[in-house]
């Protein structure tokens, strides 16, 4: 769980972490500002330090810095990597609304035509260049709508990793966004998943939209 800032120093200083509280929250202003064209100028910021299990052998010690406006519909938080000061998790928490709601209907061609929002994101985040290719994953219920009203986009990206950015068939937002360090573990994790998923009688759409 998340450890409060002051409890943490020692355990920062010990790692020769990079990146200060002040730079982590700079770096989340600059990436709120860039993706979702927001003023963070005057944003309100909190801050929690964490660290994370990624395998066996390699953990990621991150700031998780929360943006928040009144003006605005969501809030803003960004991962921000410890130690080199990259960018591995964006979530948008809609004040309006629910982003997982069941009970909606799937629209294929929407979902598809979304793909150019997802590579405007990822030409946001300097890494458009590097995708060799992308799956749409979403799953169905008997009565044909959405599990859990989202949608995935799987990113490979050309070192072996990916991306992934999730749509919600309610607000109508790619509301978050996380880096995954094996690409072909992670699809394998997926297959896996889906069928669990489908032994319980769900339909999964898996389909490559660019290659």
């Amino acid at each position: 769980y998340a450890v409060s800032m002051e409890n943490k120093q020692a355990k920062e200083k010990s790692k020769d972490q990079n990146i200060s509280q002040e730079k982590a929250i700079k770096i989340a202003k600059e990436y709120a500002e860039k993706l979702y064209g927001v003023d963070c100028a005057d944003a309100v910021s909190t801050t929690e330090y964490d660290e994370t299990q990624l395998s066996a052998d390699a953990e990621v010690s991150s700031y998780y810095v929360t943006l928040e406006k009144e003006a605005w519909k969501y809030n803003i938080t960004v991962e921000v990597d410890s130690e080199n000061g990259s960018v591995n998790q964006i979530d948008l928490e809609n004040k309006e609304g629910e982003e997982c709601v069941a009970g909606v209907m799937p629209d294929e061609k929407l979902y598809r035509k979304n793909v150019k929002k997802v590579l405007q994101y990822f030409d946001k985040l300097n890494l458009e260049k590097d995708i060799s290719s992308i799956r749409v994953i979403y799953k169905l219920k008997k009565d044909g709508t959405l599990n859990r009203g989202n949608v995935k986009y799987m990113v490979r990206l050309r070192d072996g990793s990916a991306g992934v950015v999730m749509y919600s068939a309610s607000t109508k937002d790619l509301y978050r966004f996380y880096r995954i360090s094996d690409y072909k573990v992670a699809m394998q994790m997926e297959d896996q998943a889906c069928e669990k998923q489908k032994e319980r009688g769900l339909v999964i759409y898996n389909k490559s939209v660019m290659k």
